[in-house]
């Protein structure tokens, strides 16, 4: 019960700081918990969790039979051993440590998470007899024992097993769980029995000290640190550690990450050479650090230069065992800290280890704060693909007692280890780890002058291959950094970086004149008459020729003619020219041109203009021989740059790749091609020349000027295609077509220019039985430099572009030009035979792609000629080359690394999607932003894509905006035009169904909207959101506002309502005097919305209440109770992933706006919603729901209009308890919904002393971010700060009342702590009949994605069900 104002007790507290209030209220707290404790006469016995305990139990909690915390030691005993004296020893261990006779549950009295000791537990050993088993037998048997999932809640937690072979050979496993032992404990535990053993086996006492058993006191000082001033010193540090350091390291996986990381494992050891540990160590001394720093520094080098990143964190274990009470204690003290990396300045290794010792140091000072804490601290959001802040960890094992020196190579388990073991030869016993935490984990002990370690990485993500390339490569790199510390890391070579192309001199150098010499083609003798007229026109060898023709066989004649004739091609699209004629005779000197008459690009050059149409068919054919290295044509590309840019490609360049051709694909005379890309685009010039070479036919498109799918198909059947090319996005469309199953006369598919996506090849074998092939060549080398027959594709993997065709080669090379291993993501660079000359008339352009490499030598040892390509891709172990993407299409933002490409391809794969863009919009400025460019669907899907995207996609990669259009603008190569792409441009004064502003206060705001959006204008209805504004734009924009008006706009107002106009009208309501006096009467006017006769103030005042998140259609919308704090744009996410037909109002709370009169009982707050609701919804079907809090107050709306006569058709419940006044049977709501105290203690506290919850409980509805301004900060939580006290207080108060009516009930399957265990929670005494369903995430969490989605699709089903 509250205490009166003048309470004696508040007299005292009027006195106290806001802080000393805190301190006070936790002090009074602990000494409440400490009296419970004794009432219950387990204070020893019974003690909370550590914060690292807590996330195994929380682990445990969701997933008992996962394994990946087990925590074995296998071996093999090749002695004789009395296998009843190391049971004895072994349970005379457990009776001396406590934490192996611990149980973990829920406490009765506070429901969160306990540790109970028990007086005894015996450990569980059992015996087993092998005799004839063999190795392999014998480590499948341990590994299933390893793998037996522990009951944390009964126990024990220590098992041995021991497999006797013989009585002299027997091999041991001993397994128990990490949240009670670390591996410090574990060394502690084999000197006790290498003690324990001997004595007992000759009937002996043991004589060993009492063992301490104080793991209680370091849980408690624990949980003072974190609440401390020095707690927030060290939280400080870790926050300014961790501000600029991208918590994602974004290294390309061999297989696609799974929506949830899946801790499946294998292992590959490190081999380092002999003496490497005996360096590390003499290189430590010199520079005043522990080894361990070196190796850590080592293993950042790696990383970084393996992922292609600067800046990370790596996880490396801190033993937590500063205060030497603890040295002797079994227990999981083990704390993970990110040690930062930064190598953007190319450190020496001499420098990298002073920074990685000092931060080490620092790590080490603060070593208490747990992990959890630093995380939340740092602000990044949890993603259950990955840890929020490291994907790597390092962990050095090393014991703390002599005796047990070299114990890690038992763990580590990558060679035979021996050790004599309380007088018995124990030898290591290597087992594969089938489970991990990380990405990858590296695992390192120094015994001696040996370095050991092995690498354990999780298989769902890489490949053996890749792991091998990077245990070879770090072995390599760290024998050269030790041996040359003084070297920048980024330097030293990989291993094998030299790169040697093998010799092609003595393979043939043609030309295209003598590979088409014996064919017999119509299009060749039509080529080589038009090859005469040319001459008989005065063309000369050597002089450039532009073909400005319109697709089709004449363009062919004409290109082939200018051949013929022993001049250059320039291949020129008529309907699109990739080059201006202009700048075309700035590069060259034209003097005439193939083209049709009147042609207005061929006319702008104002030179001789000759037309295959006057081709003299009964001319004698011309065929100039010409010289391999005479250029071939010239083909025009905007490449990356946007100014077009001639390559140069001589004949032997493009024979090269003919002849490979030929050899691969071979045609035969009955084949037929048809040739859908434009002569501009030079991969289309294979097709031709081959298919002519080998006399099959030619087949051209019925209208080649339009690409419409349905004449494709018709065609592809008609005319009994056998050969077909196009880009992979037309193909997607051609398969995806209901009529491509009849293209069975298809035997060959060649595409390229794009990446292809995974799912395109079984989409195709599906209808049609061909042959596939995937090719890669930039115009640059001739066309294709590598190529790929797709056959199988593994699930969640990348398709290769293949490897090199003859002749020529491909290495992939770091930023400084260096060759990089299997593995490791690098620029595609090309040498050999293929290679262009240059660009035409740019002898700078030509310089800086075409170089001559020093780290690339030839066949002769000499440094070779290699184009950069511009283009990302890594090399599999297998050979094949895999395309990542341009390193122009990869943009950075907020810190994470982004490649567009992948988002474009998640877009593409959403049905019916034709073709998408993305780009980056407003960069370098905080409203920067992805907008993605769809075409194929229309507004229709536009719910539907973006909730694929959130399904699909992580937050930071998922489009701000998404543009629907009717086509992208393609280049004549098929492919998207990227300098094309339109920026996007929010509905503004320009657009014609927009209202531009009306009145002063409207044009006040607009500027400002516009402004915090950085966009020149806004249309005053357009939604803020929905133009790309994020949360903390709103925040910083309602703040500005609040200073410049002079009252306060809380963040939820803009949230809510979203645009200009409405803001406008509900300023107007709440501050109309204020705003009279600066806008004047005509603006206040203007604004006001219209009242009609039959309304009045009051309806007016009800419908100020009704957030639209989602209109669509006539079906009665699914009306939600905002939870405690009144915001409801926690519902957002939801309304977009329901069916397009549902809508969604949410309903905000009073005082949300601005100063109202609140309601003093929750049942006066659900009679004024109740009015809200009927202003909307008149009559009809009603559907009730809220989240949290939000549902109690659900239901008592429900409840009344239900007694109002309304059909209440159904209630939805998210995540809701029973209030604990009406459910004495219930835990405590505020505890299963993630906040520290129990709604009661919590209803107790003052404002203030609720500010810590708030905070948390504002960041988790979305309206906080970890980058929002302090100011902003404290504003939007003085919003909330007074409803969140204000809700919480009615909840409490409410004796709920019965009520029949269907209620669906979503629970998370994340909680923290024991759940309810009634399905229901207790709501089926009080209501009709409940539907309980579970969704992704906790109780914060369920309502973003993807629990979002789920809670979507079980809504749109229980009203479905209700309806019928």
């Amino acid at each position: 019960m509250a205490r009166s104002p003048d309470s004696p007790v508040n007299d005292a507290l009027d006195g106290l700081s806001g802080q000393e209030k805190r301190e006070l209220l936790a002090r009074l707290l602990k000494e409440k918990a400490a009296a419970q404790g004794e009432r219950q006469q387990h204070s020893a016995d019974e003690f909370p969790l550590s914060a690292g305990q807590q996330a195994l139990w929380y682990a445990y909690q969701r997933a008992p039979q996962v394994t990946a915390y087990n925590v074995s030691l296998p071996s093999r005993i090749r002695s004789a051993i009395d296998l009843d004296a190391m049971r004895r020893s072994v349970e005379a261990l457990v009776d001396r440590h406590s934490a192996l006779r611990t149980v973990f549950a829920e406490s009765d009295s506070t429901h969160q998470p306990v540790q109970r000791i028990q007086t005894t537990l015996t450990p569980e050993f059992r015996v087993v007899e092998t005799p004839s088993a063999s190795q392999t037998e014998l480590a499948a048997r341990v590994t299933e024992e390893i793998n037996r999932p522990f009951d944390l809640t009964r126990g024990p937690l220590l098992r041995l097993a021991a497999f006797r072979i013989a009585a002299d050979d027997v091999v041991m496993v001993a397994t128990t769980h990490h949240i009670v032992v670390d591996f410090w404990s574990l060394v502690l535990i084999m000197d006790e029995i290498r003690q324990l053993y001997p004595a007992l086996a000759s009937g002996r006492k043991p004589n060993l000290p009492p063992a301490p058993c104080n793991y209680e006191r370091f849980v408690r000082a624990q949980a003072d640190l974190v609440s401390s001033d020095r707690g927030k010193q060290i939280a400080a540090y870790w926050q300014r550690q961790l501000a600029d350091v991208p918590p994602v390291i974004e290294w390309p996986t061999d297989f696609v990450r799974p929506a949830a990381f899946t801790h499946r494992a294998s292992v590959v050891p490190l081999k380092f050479p002999p003496q490497m540990g005996a360096k590390v160590s003499a290189l430590a001394r010199r520079l005043g650090v522990t080894a361990n720093v070196v190796v850590m520094a080592l293993l950042q080098v790696l990383v970084g230069r393996f992922a292609g990143q600067d800046s990370f964190s790596i996880g490396t274990p801190f033993s937590g065992r500063s205060q030497r009470e603890f040295e002797k204690t079994v227990g999981f003290f083990v704390n993970l800290l990110p040690i930062t990396v930064d190598l953007s300045n190319n450190p020496t290794l001499e420098e990298l280890i002073a920074t990685v010792g000092r931060n080490m140091i620092d790590a080490l000072a603060g070593e208490g704060l747990p992990l959890a804490e630093i995380v939340r601290e740092s602000g990044v959001g949890r993603d259950p693909r990955r840890h929020p802040l490291f994907q790597v960890s390092c962990t050095f094992e090393k014991s703390q007692i002599a005796s047990e020196q070299g114990r890690a190579g038992f763990v580590i388990g990558n060679e035979h280890v021996f050790d004599d073991f309380a007088g018995m030869r124990q030898e290591s016993f290597p087992v594969q780890h089938t489970s991990c935490h990380y990405d990858v984990e590296f695992v390192f002990e120094l015994h001696g002058d040996e370095l050991r370690g092995m690498i354990c990485y999780c298989r769902d993500l890489f490949a053996a291959d890749t792991i091998d390339s990077m245990a070879h490569q770090f072995v390599a790199l760290s024998g050269q950094l030790v041996a040359d510390p003084k070297c920048p890391v980024k330097h030293v070579r990989w291993a094998d970086g030299h790169r040697f192309d093998s010799d092609d001199l003595n393979e043939p150098r043609e030309t295209l004149i003598d590979l088409l010499g014996d064919s017999e083609h119509e299009i060749v003798a039509d080529a080589q008459r038009f090859a005469t007229s040319l001459q008989q026109c005065g063309v000369k060898p050597g002089a450039m020729v532009p073909v400005c023709m319109k697709r089709g066989r004449d363009a062919w004649v004409g290109i082939l003619g200018v051949m013929y004739c022993g001049a250059t091609p320039i291949p020129i699209d008529a309907e699109q020219p990739a080059v201006a004629p202009e700048m075309l005779q700035r590069d060259a000197a034209i003097e005439f041109v193939v083209a049709t008459a009147n042609d207005p690009w061929a006319n702008a050059l104002d030179v001789a203009v000759i037309s295959v149409d006057e081709l003299d068919h009964q001319a004698t054919p011309t065929c100039h021989h010409c010289s391999p290295d005479d250029l071939a044509y010239v083909i025009y590309t905007s490449g990356s740059t946007g100014r077009p840019k001639g390559v140069m490609v001589s004949h032997a360049a493009i024979t090269n790749a003919m002849r490979w051709q030929q050899r691969a694909t071979p045609f035969s005379q009955s084949d037929r091609a048809l040739i859908v890309l434009s002569h501009q685009f030079d991969a289309t010039l294979p097709l031709v020349v081959t298919t002519a070479q080998q006399n099959a036919s030619l087949v051209w498109p019925d209208d080649p000027g339009r690409l419409d799918l349905d004449q494709l198909i018709t065609q592809i059947i008609r005319d009994r295609v056998t050969i077909l090319q196009a880009v992979p996005s037309v193909l997607r469309a051609l398969a995806a077509h209901p009529r491509f199953a009849e293209c069975t006369s298809v035997r060959q598919i060649w595409t390229g220019g794009e990446t292809m996506p995974t799912e395109l090849p079984e989409l195709i074998r599906s209808q049609v039985d061909g042959e596939l092939w995937n090719f890669y060549g930039p115009t640059e080398a001739a066309c294709q430099v590598t190529a790929h027959r797709v056959t199988k594709v593994l699930p969640g993997s990348r398709i290769p572009i293949g490897r090199e065709i003859d002749g020529v080669h491909i290495h992939l090379v770091d930023p400084l030009l260096a060759p990089v291993p299997v593995g490791v993501p690098g620029q595609i660079v090309i040498s050999g035979r293929g290679l262009a000359d240059g660009y035409l008339n740019q002898p700078e352009l030509t310089e800086q792609a075409f170089i001559t490499s020093q780290q690339i030598l030839d066949g002769e040892g000499k440094p070779s000629r290699v184009y950069l390509t511009g283009d990302l891709g890594r090399r599999r172990g297998d050979g094949t080359i895999e395309f990542l993407g341009r390193v122009d299409h990869q943009v950075k933002m907020r810190g994470y690394r982004i490649e567009l490409e992948e988002i474009e391809r998640t877009i593409e794969c959403f049905p019916g999607v034709e073709r998408a863009a993305v780009k980056v919009i407003q960069s370098g400025t905080p409203g920067e932003r992805l907008a993605a460019f769809v075409a194929g669907v229309d507004a229709s899907q536009h719910d539907a894509l973006t909730r694929h995207l959130t399904a699909s996609l992580p937050p930071y990669k998922r489009p701000a905006s998404i543009h629907l259009v009717d086509q992208l603008s393609l280049n004549t190569s098929g492919k998207i035009d990227r300098q094309r792409l339109p920026e996007p441009v929010s509905k503004d004064a320009s657009t014609e169904n927009v209202l531009p502003p009306r009145n002063d206060l409207e044009q006040f705001l607009e500027l400002r909207f516009a402004a915090a959006l950085e966009q020149e204008s806004i249309g005053i209805d357009v939604n803020f959101f929905e133009a790309g504004g994020t949360s903390l734009q709103a925040a910083v924009l309602t703040s500005e506002l609040s200073d410049e008006l002079g009252f306060a706009i809380p963040t939820a107002l803009l949230f809510d309502l979203g645009d200009v106009r409405s803001v406008a009208i509900r300023l107007v309501d709440l501050h109309e005097p204020s705003l009279r006096a600066r806008f004047g009467d005509a603006a206040i006017d203007g604004c006001r919305a219209a009242v009609s006769e039959t309304e009045n103030e009051s309806t007016k005042d009800a419908e100020a209440l009704l957030v639209e998140l989602k209109r669509a259609g006539d079906a009665a919308p699914v009306f939600m109770i905002h939870p405690p704090g009144g915001i409801v744009v926690c519902y957002r996410e939801l309304a977009g992933m329901l069916p397009d037909d549902q809508p969604l109002v949410a309903i905000r709370s009073r005082g949300l706006h601005g100063d109202e009169r609140l309601p003093s009982t929750l049942s006066e707050m659900a009679s004024d919603y109740v009015r809200s609701i009927r202003r909307r919804q008149p009559s009809g079907r009603y559907f009730i729901g809220g989240w949290s809090l939000g549902g109690v107050i659900a239901f008592e709306v429900a409840r009344r209009l239900a007694a109002d006569g309304g059909d209440v058709a159904g209630l939805i419940l998210l995540d809701s308890t029973v209030p604990e006044r009406s459910d004495s049977d219930a835990p405590a709501a505020g505890l299963e919904y993630g906040i520290e105290l129990s709604l009661e203690q919590l209803s107790e506290l003052s404002e203030d002393d609720q500010l810590p919850f708030l905070y948390e409980h504002a960041e988790r509805l979305g309206v906080l971010q970890e980058d929002t301004p302090t100011a902003v900060v404290q504003k939007a939580i003085a919003d909330l700060r007074r409803l969140f006290a204000h809700h919480v207080e009615l909840c409490q108060g409410y004796q709920i009342r019965p009520m029949d009516v269907p209620v669906l009930l979503l629970r998370p399957r994340d909680v923290p702590g024991k759940a309810d265990e009634r399905p229901d929670r207790g709501w089926g005494h009080w209501t009709g009949d409940v539907t309980v369903g579970t969704v992704s995430g906790y109780h914060h969490s369920m309502v973003k994605s993807p629990g979002a989605g789920e809670i979507a699709e079980q809504i749109a089903r229980f009203v479905a069900s209700v309806r019928n």
